[in-house]
């Protein structure tokens, strides 16, 4: 929500982070959680940072955390016994 108040020019911007913009560090926490459930569920490994449409567009990155966030949330429910929730 935070960087949806922000206009493209200061999302996109390399702030000489580690991942230099705030659109990278976003899609490699999506990324990351993305690679956990995976392992967990010993399914094949890939990681979201390198899908093309995801790269640069700003407006995909809602939509795919919201679909990681389930699976990730439905794994937690099935095995783990943490109760489902959005």
């Amino acid at each position: 929500e935070s960087a949806a108040s922000l206009d493209d020019a200061a999302y996109f911007r390399d702030h000489g982070w580690s991942f230099g913009s705030i659109h990278q560090v976003m899609l490699h926490q999506l990324s990351a959680q993305e690679i956990w459930r995976r392992r967990f569920m010993a399914e094949e490994l890939i990681w979201l940072g390198d899908a093309p449409e995801l790269r640069h567009a700003r407006a995909a990155i809602v939509p795919s955390w919201q679909a990681v966030h389930d699976r990730f949330h439905a794994f937690q429910s099935e095995h783990v016994g943490w109760p489902a929730h959005g």
